[in-house]
């Protein structure tokens, strides 16, 4: 019951019945169903919380030192306690989802559903856009000038409520197109093999009907590190092969514009934007300006979640934000990595030679990884989809036994050190990419 609790709990964000289904309009059915989770998964919930847990799963002590960091942050700078409630309900689900998915059958079960989820999301947006059914959520045409292409171009707008944008849906459908390919080469018979196949395709049309260079910035990462993650160096050879394929495929002429993009209006909007939230870092230093200070500062959105993480929750949320991604970047990294890279040399041509490690794994990193990619042109800090690709790195490192050896102050030091790489990094490349 816990997990089709948590299943639901999903499904209900991703689909919000409550803004469009006649007779659920205006009611708080996901935060029913949360308390509802919550009562009873109360003894899995405390446990993801316990001392024991923070201490051998870095990416959850993240988490819970972020909604701290938010809350204290919007005390300060007088918010109105929005995004700490948010956040704070985003937190509960990432720690409902670490506790209950406590199994490789959960896991399996819960990804499968996922990626459900988003193909019902993308049969809807689709069906929206050729007029067959209307909603009043927001799966909506947004008509934009595109000065890339030099037409009229229209993209689709949203999933997820008004506020959702192109670039949010296609970094939504990437997880799902990744998900149902997964699936597509382990699915059991055979023949469910094609139809995780067939359950792709709507999601990459979406993706393609949203014009978005993120999303298939996304896509291309994640596809790479599967492959490699999961087949090694035969993963590099039909990487080399198979992406420039998908590529030539997927891209629209916007999304292959990635040079020009740096230079029309649009990236160039977005580069000025990162060099104003390093500034905002600067002025507001150890808590950031609140959360929604950047737009309330600077009147647009940061278009860089690392960068807003920064600007908004200072050094202290910056750290542990890109900490968690960078922890579960590594965990689950560790767990493909072959443990004697000589043997896997000397064993290379042997064809029946089992895979690297448990294919779940490579999933999930290249989850990771094109979500990571994605949120470097939006705004998702505070969003629970965040936190559920966030949840399914600690669940895989708590199934494959990987749990955290390292002092706590060993891991705030490295992250310390990579939040200061990370922000000249970015101070550098926006200053040789911005024109004023």
């Amino acid at each position: 019951m816990s997990l089709g609790l948590l299943i639901l709990l999903t499904a209900v964000y991703f689909i919000r019945p409550s803004e469009w289904v006649p007779g659920l309009m205006g009611t708080s059915l996901y935060l029913w169903i949360m308390v509802a989770a919550m009562i009873v998964s109360a003894e899995k919930l405390v446990r993801s919380l316990s001392p024991e847990s923070l201490r051998a799963y870095p990416v959850s002590a993240c988490v819970a030192g972020l909604w701290v960091v938010t809350l204290v942050s919007e005390l300060l700078n007088a918010g109105a306690w929005d995004a700490a409630t948010g956040f704070g309900k985003a937190s509960v689900f990432y720690f409902l989802m670490v506790g209950v998915v406590d199994s490789r059958t959960k896991l399996a079960l819960f990804l499968q559903s996922f990626a459900g989820v988003l193909f019902f999301v993308a049969l809807l947006i689709i069906l929206n856009y050729h007029g067959v059914v209307a909603t009043n959520m927001g799966y909506a045409l947004a008509q934009t000038e595109d000065s890339t292409v030099g037409v009229s171009a229209v993209r689709v707008a949203a999933v997820g409520g008004a506020t959702f944008d192109p670039n949010d849906t296609a970094a939504l459908v990437v997880l799902g197109i990744l998900t149902s390919l997964h699936y597509t080469t382990l699915a059991r018979p055979r023949p469910l093999r094609a139809v995780w196949l067939a359950a792709a395709v709507p999601m990459v049309y979406v993706l393609q009907l949203t014009d978005s260079r993120g999303g298939f910035l996304a896509l291309m990462t994640g596809l790479g590190v599967y492959v490699v993650a999961r087949w090694g160096r035969k993963g590099v050879v039909a990487g080399l092969v198979l992406l420039p394929l998908v590529a030539a495929y997927v891209a629209s002429e916007r999304m292959a514009g990635i040079g020009s993009a740096l230079r029309d209006d649009t990236g160039q909007n977005r580069i000025q934007f990162w060099c104003d939230g390093l500034l905002l870092f600067k002025r507001h230093f150890l808590l950031g300006t609140g959360p929604g200070g950047f737009v309330a500062h600077v009147g647009k959105a940061a278009h860089n979640t690392f960068v807003q993480a920064f600007a908004e929750l200072g050094a202290a949320g910056g750290t542990l934000f890109l900490g968690a991604f960078a922890y579960g970047l590594w965990a689950n990294y560790r767990l493909v990595r072959p443990s004697n890279p000589e043997a896997e040399e000397e064993e290379g041509e042997d064809e029946d030679r089992p895979e690297r490690a448990d294919p779940t794994v490579a999933l999930v990193l290249s989850l990771l990884s094109a979500y990571a990619v994605g949120i470097l042109a939006l705004n998702h800090l505070f969003a629970t989809n965040t936190l559920l690709v966030l949840g399914l790195a600690t669940v895989v490192t708590a199934l494959n036994d990987s749990r955290n050896t390292l002092p706590g102050v060993t891991l705030l030091a490295r992250a310390c050190v990579l939040s200061a790489v990370f922000v000249v990094a970015t101070h550098v490349t926006a200053r040789l990419l911005v024109r004023w």
